[in-house]
């Protein structure tokens, strides 16, 4: 018995030994400012109210911008498609997929966020896409592909800085996903 805990400990420690190495040979992880440029709409989704005709669904938008990041890995061309549910205020959810394009390999995923409208007496424009009080948010979960394989990003987005405000991180490995909830 005691031979067999010095056999595994043993392991252990090579396993460890084994775990560091791979994660000192890693890319550098880290936060990664994003500058995104200008916002092109290549498809105008359909607006449709909803069963209830207390919201409109609109479906089918597309849009494309690029980004110049700190870390060129999360640099290039931005294609997004997606859906919102959208208030009679304006304000809205969304959900998109979402792709980042460059010469290294390409990022894949998903991306939610909401805007809400604020309450104005004026027509001040903050960032030039938005209303000043208003705000808008997107968080962006992506895989890589290609020169990316093994990597995981997350971006976040405050569309209603001035200028937006983007930022994220790349991840070696896959990102976890969400265990299920039991709720009684």
């Amino acid at each position: 018995m005691r031979t067999l805990l010095r056999s595994l400990g043993a392991t252990g420690a090579l396993i460890s030994l084994v775990s560091a190495a791979a994660i000192a040979q890693s890319p550098p992880i880290g936060a990664v400012t994003i500058e995104p440029g200008p916002i092109e709409l290549a498809s105008v989704g359909i607006m449709s109210p909803n069963a209830d005709r207390t919201a409109y669904v609109e479906q089918g938008r597309q849009m494309t911008m690029s980004f110049e990041a700190s870390d060129p890995r999360l640099s290039g061309e931005v294609t997004c498609a997606g859906d919102r549910l959208v208030n009679r205020d304006g304000s809205f959810v969304e959900a998109e997929t979402f792709a980042i394009v460059n010469d290294g390999g390409r990022w894949v995923g998903q991306s939610t966020g909401h805007y809400l409208a604020q309450p104005a007496s004026d027509l001040v424009i903050g960032n030039g896409l938005l209303p000043s009080r208003d705000v808008h948010t997107d968080v962006v979960v992506l895989r890589g592909k290609g020169g990316y394989d093994g990597l995981s990003a997350v971006i976040e987005a405050d569309w209603s800085a001035n200028p937006p405000a983007v930022s994220g991180a790349i991840f070696s490995g896959e990102l976890p996903t969400a265990p299920e909830l039991s709720i009684g």
